[in-house]
């Protein structure tokens, strides 16, 4: 059947024509996929694409690597639908206390999502206190006490005096009441975030990407994650470092493994899997243990812990430990990439950023220069001109290239599974891009 048979069909009785609405791109909808294999994607047409998607950045060992077929076999012999304990939920804990710095102690979930819905609860549960401080432009998922002040709303909110920032909801059907658990303020901004902590006696957490990767890059600048440590020690706030995104991709160890700053609490998901269904929280065994059995905060679920899951994820963390070879070559790629198309857009005359960590990379039109927050990054970037381009790449055969949120640009991301000549070929159809489409 045709991709347009498909869409069709799949309009008669999938909401919008998809399983999840993220698969729906941006003018395009849905594109079906009859292989995957590496980097590249055969749609049911036989077209193919590399793909810079990889998974919602979960992939980053690729479409279907040895592995998978390795993990479900031993799943099957044991019992693949095992959702009690085995050896293996000991094993893969034990791998992730060895190889994350803060990780004392480890509960599985099933999504990022999740995992940070439970973070902040466990927070609360700590200290008794209610208040959540997250960072605008950091995306935490869609759950209804996080989903605020992120990538998923069309404007910026509105800057108020003392530093905080509007709260506005990622979804309709948000009770308005949730944000009021909510003080969002400017990643980097350590002038309000020293006044919030000082005002508030009601802050139970802080949460953040430590590096900010899922909507736009943006790196903590002047010791901001050592400060905010600091501060959060000496008003017995609880930090959080959601590392779905960056956990496991610049080194085995995530961004704390880099920047020597340890979180109380961690979420870890995305490459976790490799493209198996898992997240987790981790952190210093005193919160960890407001857990259920040991504590009174509920963080379990029918399916979490699958036998499936556990050991796909065991293997591939167990990869990445024994082969660091691979994350040199992936942050040597990524690094070529990003000065290429720096000098791409230097040669068209066309303004643009590239910038990243660990492969996600974001490819900025309307700037020459970004701060790191989400206010510069919105306010410099040409929307409609990104828009032109990103529907050539697609056409091109680029798949989640360019790819447009409605207030910023989606970051890209490369993998060790991205070759170079894979990344040859995006910059080839990026320089003929910005060469036919006026600035």
């Amino acid at each position: 059947m045709n991709s347009q048979k498909l869409k069709q069909e799949a309009s008669q009785y999938l909401v919008g024509g998809v399983s999840c609405g993220w698969n729906s791109m941006k003018d395009f909808g849905a594109t079906h996929i009859q292989k995957a294999k590496g980097s590249h994607l055969w749609d049911v047409n036989g077209k193919e694409y590399i793909d810079f998607c990889m998974g919602w950045a979960s992939l980053f060992l690729g479409h279907n690597p040895d592995f998978y077929r390795e993990a479900f076999e031993e799943a099957y012999e044991m019992g693949l639908g095992i959702q009690y304990e085995t050896e293996y939920q000991i094993k893969l804990a034990k791998l992730i206390t060895e190889v994350m710095p803060s990780a004392e102690k480890v509960r599985f979930t099933n999504t990022g999502t999740e995992s940070t819905m439970f973070a902040i609860k466990m927070a609360r549960t700590f200290t008794g206190k209610e208040k959540i401080i997250k960072f605008e432009g950091h995306f935490h998922g869609v759950n209804d006490y996080l989903n605020f002040s992120n990538d998923a709303y069309d404007r910026l909110g509105k800057r108020f005096e003392n530093g905080t920032i509007e709260v506005l909801p990622g979804s309709a059907g948000i009770p308005k009441s949730m944000s009021e658990y909510i003080i969002a303020l400017q990643y980097n901004d350590l002038e309000s975030f020293y006044r919030i902590i000082e005002e508030s006696d009601d802050i139970a957490g802080v949460i953040m990407e430590p590096i900010c990767l899922a909507s736009v890059i943006m790196f903590p600048q002047n010791n901001f994650l050592q400060k905010v440590r600091k501060a959060c020690d000496e008003k017995g706030i609880v930090l959080i470092f959601d590392e779905v995104m960056s956990g496991f991709r610049e080194r085995i160890g995530g961004v704390q493994a880099f920047c020597g700053v340890e979180a109380d609490i961690t979420t870890i998901s995305k490459i976790m899997g490799c493209g198996f269904i898992i997240s987790g929280i981790v952190g210093k065994e005193k919160y960890m243990n407001v857990l259920d059995p040991v504590g009174d905060c509920v963080a379990s679920g029918t399916n979490i812990g699958r036998l499936l899951s556990v050991i796909g994820s065991y293997k591939a963390l167990s990869y990445l430990r024994d082969h660091e070879e691979v994350y040199a070559k992936n942050n040597e790629n990524a690094q070529y990439f990003i000065s290429q198309i720096s000098e791409i857009g230097k040669r068209n005359h066309v303004p643009v950023v590239a910038k990243g960590w660990g492969g996600r990379t974001v490819i900025h039109l309307g700037a020459d220069h970004l701060d790191d927050n989400y206010e510069n990054v919105v306010n410099t970037w040409n929307k409609d001109y990104h828009f032109k381009c990103y529907h050539k790449a697609y056409e091109k055969g680029l798949y989640g290239f360019l790819m447009p949120l409605d207030i910023c640009p989606e970051p890209i991301t490369i993998t060790p599974a991205h070759s170079r000549e894979d990344l040859d070929r995006a910059l080839d159809i990026f320089d003929t891009i910005l060469k036919t489409t006026q600035y």
